[in-house]
């Protein structure tokens, strides 16, 4: 559960990355540095925040990966429990059966 919610968590914020980055990548190629002074913003700050945003995807990314890897080994660790258990009823079977019926006869005595 705390696997699905950080990577719920971690999707959310990636996918915001993506967008502000695209929508300053738009706005950094609708600015022409030869404009004529009506932006009201210089070109380098949309530039800055570009880099700051690549660099937010970037780690986004790796965290991905990271919880990816985490998830994976959480997911095995699970299917090797999962057989321990299997194994353990098969072998715990025939010494349930056998003092089920124990039980019986000294019941029916």
């Amino acid at each position: 559960f705390v696997l699905h919610k950080a990577w719920s968590q971690f999707n959310c914020r990636e996918q915001a990355a993506k967008e502000a980055l695209d929508t300053v990548q738009r706005t950094v190629s609708d600015k022409d540095p030869r404009a004529n002074g009506e932006d009201k913003f210089p070109l380098g700050i949309f530039q800055y925040r570009l880099q700051e945003l690549e660099s937010e995807l970037k780690q986004s990314k790796m965290e991905s990966s990271r919880l990816e890897t985490q998830l994976l080994d959480v997911i095995k660790q699970k299917m090797k429990l999962a057989e321990q258990v299997d194994d353990w009823q098969t072998d715990m079977k025939p010494a349930v059966l056998d003092r089920v019926n124990k039980q019986a006869t000294l019941e029916n005595g």
